[in-house]
C-alpha cells in the first residue's frame, strides 16, 4: 500500500476527531486539496466517500462557525454555584452539564466555561462519580529490615522509542503528502500512528530543514549578544549540541548559566 495513502486515511481520521471550528475550514479544503493531487492512488468508492464526507463537513462547520457568532437571545446558562462556607467559597457544578462536557474536553479544556481551576474539575468529577480515581502517585512497602521502599506509578503515556534519523524520515513523509502540516496535525498524525513523541523533539524535527539536513546551533551570549558559538550540521543530536557548547567554552569560558 502506497505512502501517501495510508497519510492520507490517517490525516483523515484526525480531521474527524478535531473540533476546533476556527481551523477545521481549512484544514479540510486543505486536506481535499491534498487527496485530489494523489487522486490516481485512492479507489474510486473510497474518494467518492471522502469527497461527499469533506463536503459534509465543512458545511457543518461553517454552519457552526455562523450559529456560534450569532448574539446569544436568552439568558446565560447557570452551571456553576458558589456557597458560603466561612473561607473559600464552595464551588459547585451541574452534575449533568459536567457529565457531558467531559465527553467533549478534559479538566483543562473546561476551565473557561466553569471559570474554575483544572483541579476543581476535576474534584467535582470525583465526587459525582463521573470518573475513577486514577493509580496512587507512589506506594509505601515495609522491608524486612525495617525500612518502607517508595515505589512511584507514572501514568503518563511512554515515549516511542524512536531515533532521530527515523523521526525525521516520517516527518519528511507526512510533509511530502502535506505541505501545509503544522506541529498541531503532526502531533496528532503521529498520535494516530502510535508514536508518542515530545514536543521538543517534534519541533526540532520540524523546525530543522528537513529535506536538505540543515540544521544551525547557535550560542549567544545574553548581555552582550554576542555570538559565541555557531555551526551548521546535518542532524540535530545532543552530542552534537554539546561539542559545539565545548567549542564555545573553549574560546570564551564557561558561562554563569545556561
Amino acid at each position: 500500500m502506497s505512502e501517501p495513502l495510508e497519510n492520507l486515511r490517517a490525516a483523515y481520521q484526525i480531521l474527524k476527531g478535531n473540533t476546533q471550528l476556527s481551523f477545521q475550514v481549512d484544514e479540510a479544503l486543505q486536506f481535499f486539496a491534498a487527496a485530489q493531487l494523489h487522486q490516481d492512488i485512492i479507489p474510486p468508492t473510497e474518494f467518492a466517500v471522502l469527497e461527499t464526507s469533506i463536503d459534509t463537513m465543512v458545511t457543518t462547520l461553517n454552519e457552526a462557525r455562523h450559529q456560534s457568532s450569532d448574539p446569544p437571545t436568552s439568558s446565560p446558562l447557570t452551571v456553576t454555584t458558589h456557597s458560603s462556607t466561612g473561607g473559600r467559597p464552595h464551588v459547585d457544578i451541574d452534575p449533568t452539564f459536567l457529565s457531558h462536557a467531559l465527553t467533549l474536553r478534559g479538566p483543562t479544556g473546561l476551565r473557561p466555561v466553569f471559570s474554575v481551576s483544572s483541579r476543581t474539575i476535576q474534584r467535582r468529577a470525583l465526587e459525582y462519580g463521573l470518573v475513577q480515581p486514577g493509580e496512587p502517585i507512589y506506594t509505601d512497602t515495609p522491608q524486612p529490615n525495617g525500612t518502607v521502599s517508595r515505589t512511584y506509578t507514572s501514568t503518563s503515556v511512554p515515549v516511542s522509542p524512536i531515533s532521530d534519523e527515523d523521526l525525521d524520515f516520517i516527518v519528511s513523509a507526512i510533509l511530502r503528502t502535506f505541505p501545509n502540516f503544522g506541529r498541531r496535525m503532526l502531533k496528532g498524525w503521529l498520535r494516530a500512528a502510535g508514536y508518542h513523541i515530545p514536543r521538543d523533539r517534534l519541533a526540532a524535527s520540524y523546525l530543522c530543514l528537513i529535506h536538505f539536513k540543515i540544521v544551525i546551533h547557535c550560542f549567544i551570549d545574553g548581555k552582550s549578544c554576542y555570538v559565541t558559538g555557531i555551526r551548521v550540521s546535518n542532524n540535530n543530536r545532543a552530542e552534537t549540541v554539546l561539542n559545539l557548547f565545548h567549542t564555545a567554552v573553549t574560546s570564551y569560558g564557561l558561562p554563569s548559566h545556561v
